[in-house]
């Protein structure tokens, strides 16, 4: 980089000889009269050979004046050949990416029309105007093609005329030996925009190790990621900065009197920024933001799915029958195993992503444009077959996670296929489709699939949460038990329901869900009987009736061994939960017998890491560093299992633990966690933490 400094040096140096001075040319004359004096240094600053070999010397004798220089030569205004457009409209977004690019190398910026590729990249060349001494060069391969091919040697001279060099009239050899040469030792900024293919740019990008390039393209071809495989996609603006990009285009005011309307225009229109900003001009010029969201919704608008409907005729039948089939998808992103249950190809997915339909969501996810639905018609019978599929999938999971647990639906026929994942890392990351099919399932009438569902899905509660999403698909399971007439199924998620309620601390929603199960449950379905008791236990503890919780987990563990062989495995979780509330209570010799009796039925890992976070917490008082030993046993357990729900639990333990050894720093790491993380989901139980810390005397 020095030699490019210096050589912009001489040139301003040896020019204002000639035309006055200025802050560079004072500094450069005034350190060279070190040496040279009187006519001698007149006629030297005129020479440019001269001026190179006077200010090597400088710099051989003082290194820190290059530093010097190269200040000057930014403040001076030199001004660099070429030329980025700048943008004079709000930018907003993409900052990780905006900071995070180098100053040097090749990336390819891809995504739909409109999403903000040309404005990221001026909006970079405006952020890093002074490292890029030789230029900044903006070309757009659209002004150039002709016929839909790019005559590369007329890009190539112009690319070289806005760096300020004129290319000698060779052959095209000739001429992009001479390009190489000149870019090779530079550092500027270049953007190549309209990128269609790799074709289009194939000797076009400079050998220039000390620059950096921006291809802007649609769509990264296979051909232009072999090249440049940098790949940098734009999906669209986050929440907050699409929201801001449409209150300054619309109307603060209008935009904050109604934030929920505002948030679903910015989702509709994909957080893209070119839609955003339709939107935008739409709310200023009616003056309501809920009504342009109807309008979009109704039918749409010409400006922002203008582009997505000339592109719809370009598709071939496959993929447009895809597109329909992807349109009916009620989750918010899909993979190409789901799109072949559609009865997709390779082939046609990879269309449907080349003309910017689908949007790359993370992983190997992909995400249908809410414009692109708004100008095709669903595909009604696709949804039957997602639910079909989603249906077998959770019944599948759940047998290979857990194939010892209580179930209340019907099997169904068929394999599944997890795409290569663990099952309940599968049903997992699917959560937010099953949010949305099971109330389209229940829509359609398909009661027993709600019931597999709703059923098969708690496995998936049972070790990774999400409680509130599982209340709302309890509900549904609820309404699909009563009108199919299903007493045991409608009993079964109504105490799943109640109880999720409960870890939520929503206890005003939990007893009347709770005791309508208690009614409906009778004596009939002893299996079901115990499992209601256990859901009444965990609603006692966790609202503080301690007795009671105790009573009805032995109760339930009573018919647990009336059961016999069916009933072995709840014996252990039942004995568990009551030895748990006794620890509570301070009776820890029955609560440590509890425990024995627990371990007599408990061999599932899961299970197993619950019994001994009972037994660490019964020990704490008495042996805390056993306690620890044992806290992090359950703790293995529960990872190698692959629950990860109970880790605030197991923390808060390994805390109480802490504090009974006097470990105070080790107790308030341990508990300051786990306060934290409550106080961020606004769970009611952060105040208990709060109160243990305060218990500890201040750092």
């Amino acid at each position: 980089m020095w030699e490019t400094v210096l050589e912009t040096v001489i040139n301003r140096v040896v020019g204002a000889a000639f035309t006055g001075g200025g802050q560079l040319y004072d500094y450069v004359r005034g350190r060279l009269a070190e040496r040279h004096a009187g006519r001698e240094l007149a006629t030297l600053l005129t020479d440019e050979t001269a001026v190179r070999a006077a200010l090597g010397d400088l710099i051989d004798r003082d290194p820190a004046a290059l530093g010097q220089l190269a200040r000057l030569l930014h403040d001076s205004g030199t001004p660099r050949p070429g030329a980025v457009p700048v943008n004079h409209g709000p930018f907003v977004n993409y900052e990780r990416i905006r900071h995070a690019l180098p100053d040097q190398g090749v990336f390819v910026l891809t995504g739909p029309r409109s999403v903000g590729k040309t404005a990221l990249a001026w909006q970079i060349a405006q952020d890093r105007h002074d490292r890029f001494p030789d230029g900044q060069v903006y070309v757009d391969l659209s002004d150039h093609r002709t016929g839909g091919s790019v005559p590369r040697t007329a890009v190539i001279r112009d690319i070289a005329a806005k760096l300020g060099f004129v290319l000698d009239e060779l052959d095209v050899a000739g001429t992009l030996d001479q390009y190489r040469a000149i870019t090779a030792a530079r550092r500027f900024l270049l953007v190549l925009d309209g990128i269609d293919s790799a074709e289009d740019i194939r000797t076009v990008v400079p050998p220039a190790p000390m620059s950096l390039v921006l291809l802007l393209s649609r769509e990264a071809g296979a051909e232009l990621l072999v090249d440049y495989p940098d790949e940098v996609p734009l999906t669209g603006l986050d929440d907050g900065a699409g929201l801001e990009l449409l209150a300054r285009l619309a109307n603060p005011q209008l935009v904050h009197a109604d934030p929920v309307a505002a948030r679903e225009l910015v989702e509709v229109c994909d957080h893209n920024p070119g839609a955003i900003r339709s939107a935008g001009v739409l709310v200023r010029h009616t003056g309501t933001v809920r009504g342009v969201l109807a309008q979009i919704r109704g039918g749409g608008h010409d400006r922002i799915t203008a582009g997505f409907t000339a592109a719809l005729a370009t598709l071939s039948p496959q993929a447009r029958s895809l597109l329909s089939a992807l349109a009916s998808h009620p989750g918010p992103t899909v993979t190409a195993q789901t799109a072949t249950v559609l009865g997709a190809s390779l082939e046609s997915i990879a269309e449907l992503r080349t003309s910017n339909f689908l949007a790359p969501a993370g992983g190997s996810r992909w995400r249908l444009y809410n414009s692109a639905r708004l100008v095709v018609r669903p595909d009604d019978s696709a949804t039957d077959a997602l639910i079909e599929f989603h249906t077998r999938q959770a019944v599948r999971g759940d047998e290979l996670t857990s194939p010892d647990r209580l179930r209340r639906y019907q099997a169904v026929d068929g394999d599944a296929d997890f795409d290569g994942r663990a099952p309940l890392d599968w049903l997992e990351a699917e959560l937010q489709v099953y949010d949305r099919l099971v109330p389209l399932a229940l829509e359609r009438g398909r009661f027993a699939d709600v019931i597999r569902m709703c059923g098969a899905l708690e496995v998936v509660q049972l070790n990774r949460g999400h409680h509130w999403l599982f209340a709302r698909l309890y509900g549904c399971g609820v309404v699909a038990g009563e009108r199919s007439g299903d007493t045991a199924s409608l009993v079964r998620n109504l105490a799943q329901q109640g109880r999720t309620y409960t870890i939520l601390h929503q206890f005003a929603h939990a007893w009347p869900v709770l005791e309508r199960a208690r009614e409906l449950v009778g004596g009939a379905d002893r299996e079901l009987e115990s499992s209601v008791y256990e859901s009444l236990g965990r609603f006692h503890e966790e609202s503080g009736n301690l007795e009671q919780a105790a009573r009805c987990f032995q109760a339930a563990y009573e018919i647990d061994r009336e059961l016999g062989e069916r009933g072995y495995r709840a014996c252990g979780i039942h004995a568990r939960m009551a030895a748990n509330v006794l620890v509570k209570l301070g009776r820890t010799d029955e609560a440590l017998r509890w425990v024995d009796e627990a371990l007599r039925y408990t061999t599932e890992p899961r299970n197993l890491s619950r019994l001994l976070t009972v037994s660490g917490k019964a020990l704490t008082r008495r042996a805390p560093e056993e306690a620890e030993r044992v806290l992090f046993e359950a703790w293995q357990l529960a990872t190698g299992a692959g629950a990860r729900q109970y880790d605030l639990e197991i923390t808060e333990a390994l805390g109480d633990a802490a504090a009974a050894r006097k470990d105070v720093e080790t107790a308030r790491r341990h508990w300051g966690g786990v306060w934290e993380r409550l106080a961020h989901d606004g769970h009611p139980r952060q105040a208990d933490l709060l109160a243990k810390l305060r218990t500890l005397p201040r750092p």
